[in-house]
């Protein structure tokens, strides 16, 4: 049975975006500017964020940003070690990978436990799968034939169709405790007479799992309490307290970061911010990747004039993405050419630049096409940097004759229609498209885990070359057709890129933490953090 670790799993991921003239070296560990001493025990750490989980120990219902809020406290079998997407081994101490054979095999951490003292072992991180099975949310899981438990620390995932969304999907499933789930559920949610539903009324506001902190205290869109667990298997904690506040404006925060009410924001984008926090000796700043921000066309409506390819074309051609960057993101934001940054050298092809800012040549393709004044909807969320970004790039459509109208949405709106029901015109989205192939795949491929609304149609070749990445295990063929599938987008002008945004997490410089130098959801060890 042959090992693949993700090295032969996924290429380099996108690599941290510098700052303009004003990034700080941090070195390669979490010791930042100070005393230069180890690890110090004590202190209560006050982060803030601009979002809050709705749920926060019922994994079927946990978004992206529930996770992010509880990962101090949270683990899973495998987890992102680093930007070069290596995977490492947290609850799993060793694993193999056999795609000829269908199989995952997962050797597990002895001496793990859950906060409620339970153990986790083989038949714990079954039921999770099954948790998740039964629930119908785990990611792929009709991909899965049969879960094995092999002895007490071993089980075996078989597969019905191998492919590289396999490992880091599943060796990413967060861990809960199925003792204390089952006592809120009145017994055996399998076999038994426990329901599934009164357990789970009861984990969308509890947590018992297996990290460094857990959480003694939830009060939504306001607080998150953390302590340390004394039984975690690792090191640490170090922290005597952990907490997370509920702070959606920007100014707020900041104030909170100067006052010393706060030493940490978990998630900054605000340009400004970042800009006068990297330049105070007083803060560090750690940046990991960004998000990608498109404009996704309804082009799978016959009846849109965004289903003909000329007037996609006109539409990237008409916007000036680098003035648009420059301005919205003060020289920061990453002006893009494709579907793909610079930095993520799998799947980036040098020179590819299909539309270069040329209103001249905007204006022919819309004669071309016959274009007649119909209405094209900009449709984005709340929030200054995508408003400001879509009143820019309606001023350049409206001055080469577009007739544009905007739809600033709810978080809420925005969310179904992008991921679920579709919207109407273009949709300026991001997505964390940051290096993985099977990121790639799960965004804009032929089985998409996010945009499923099927609103922007993509060319047959598109959706074959993407069959094809999901199946490519050998490292070189996979690069080639990660290339051949940005190419081919660019040339259909399936989706018109725009810019890529820096996503950062800063602290005083009393803080020693490497949050978010990997990925905003992705952090191998919340228990190495410490404060002088």
């Amino acid at each position: 049975m042959k090992k693949y670790l993700l090295p032969l799993i996924v290429c380099v991921l996108a690599v941290t975006l510098l700052l303009v003239g004003c990034a700080k070296d941090n070195g390669d560990d979490n010791n930042q500017p100070g005393t230069g001493e180890g690890p110090q025990q004590g202190g209560t750490l006050v982060a803030v964020k601009e979002t809050f989980p709705s749920v926060v120990g019922f994994p079927p219902e946990m978004s992206a940003t529930c996770k992010a809020c509880v990962l101090p406290a949270v683990e899973s079998l495998l987890n992102y070690s680093d930007q070069s997407g290596t995977l490492t081994g947290i609850l799993a101490e060793d694993w193999d990978e056999d795609p000829e054979n269908n199989q995952i095999t997962f050797s597990l951490r002895k001496g793990v436990k859950f906060h409620d003292g339970t153990p986790f072992n083989a038949e714990a991180a079954k039921w999770n799968f099954d948790l998740g099975i039964k629930m119908e949310t785990l990611s792929d899981y009709k991909n899965i034939e049969k879960i094995e438990v092999v002895d007490e620390y071993t089980f075996r995932i078989y597969t019905k169709e191998h492919n590289i969304r396999c490992l880091p999907t599943w060796g990413n499933m967060v861990m809960i405790s199925p003792s204390a789930f089952e006592e809120a559920a009145g017994g055996d949610i399998f076999e038994g007479d426990g329901d599934i539903e009164k357990g789970a009324e009861w984990a969308r506001n509890n947590l018992v799992a297996t990290g460094p902190y857990k959480l003694v205290e939830f009060n939504r869109d306001d607080v998150l309490r953390f302590e340390p667990f004394e039984d975690y298997w690792g090191e640490g904690p170090y922290l005597d307290e952990w907490i997370i506040r509920f702070v959606p404006d920007i100014m707020t925060a900041q104030a909170m970061m100067k006052s010393g009410d706060a030493q940490m924001i978990m998630e900054l984008t605000d340009i400004d911010v970042i800009a006068e926090l990297n330049e105070s000796p007083d803060y560090i700043v750690n940046e990991g990747p960004g998000q990608m921000w498109c404009l996704h066309p309804d082009s799978s409506n016959p009846d849109s004039p965004l289903a003909n390819k000329l007037i996609r074309e006109a539409i990237e051609y008409a916007i000036d993405k680098k003035a648009i960057a420059d301005m919205v993101g003060r020289g920061l934001f990453e002006p893009l050419t494709q579907m793909a940054p610079k930095a993520w050298t799998a799947g980036y092809v040098e020179g590819l630049d299909l539309r270069p800012y040329n209103p001249e040549k905007a204006k022919q393709l819309m004669a071309d096409a016959g274009y007649d004044g119909e209405e094209i909807i900009l449709f984005t969320r709340e929030g200054d940097t995508p408003k400001d970004t879509l009143v820019a790039i309606q001023g350049y459509l409206q001055e080469v004759g577009f007739n544009v109208k905007l739809d600033i949405s709810d978080r809420a709106r925005y969310i179904e229609a992008i991921f679920r029901e579709g919207w109407d015109g273009l949709a300026f989205c991001s997505s964390g498209l940051v290096g993985f192939e099977s990121n790639f795949t799960d965004h804009y491929g032929h089985e998409p885990l996010t945009f499923k609304s099927g609103n922007t149609a993509k060319p047959d070749e598109l959706l074959e070359v993407s069959k094809e990445i999901v199946n490519a295990f050998d490292l070189e063929e996979r690069g080639a057709l990660l290339k051949e599938a940005i190419t081919i987008m660019a040339e259909d002008c399936t989706y018109i890129p725009i810019y890529r945004i820096p996503l950062a997490c800063a602290m005083a410089n009393n803080v020693h933490c490497d949050y978010m130098k990997v990925h905003g959801n992705f952090w191998p060890n919340p228990n190495e953090t410490w404060m002088e």
